[in-house]
């Protein structure tokens, strides 16, 4: 009986032994689990900041580029409207030009219409007196012939 005693009592001893080992690796195991829902925790938290802090700098891109080509709309926007300030203003002194040189040679067609009617009416004046000076013919003559 001693020895069933002994025995028992070495697999009691045994069995402490055993539930000493699990406990203090179930000990461990729950130490490690946290430890690493810890991590899994932080690293969660860095990635929602740096997700927020890309989405920020995105946001923010964004709105520099939207301005940015605003501006860009806005330069070519006044560039296009001085550009038709620019040609109406072309236009109309091309018209002026047009006007002046149309007035400047309608000037000169009736200064020369004009020179070459007195060069006409002193032509003329000059062959009626030429005519005037030829003898006349007499009617009398010519009709007994």
């Amino acid at each position: 009986m001693n020895h069933l005693l002994n025995k028992l009592e070495t697999s009691v001893y045994q069995l402490a032994q055993k539930f000493e080992t699990v406990a203090s690796e179930n000990k461990r195991l729950k130490e490690e689990i946290a430890f690493l829902k810890q991590e899994n925790e932080r690293e969660k938290r860095e990635h929602q900041a740096a997700t927020d802090e890309l989405s920020e700098a995105l946001l923010v891109q964004v709105a520099k580029l939207k301005e940015d080509l605003q501006g860009k709309i806005d330069r070519l926007g006044i560039e296009k409207e001085d550009l038709r300030q620019a040609l109406t203003e072309e236009k109309e002194q091309l018209r002026q030009t047009l006007t002046q040189e149309k007035e400047a040679l309608r000037e000169t067609l009736t200064r020369q219409n004009d020179h070459y009617r007195n060069a006409l009416s002193t032509q003329a004046e000059q062959v009626r007196r030429l005519i005037q000076r030829l003898p006349q013919p007499q009617n009398n003559q010519q009709e007994k012939a």
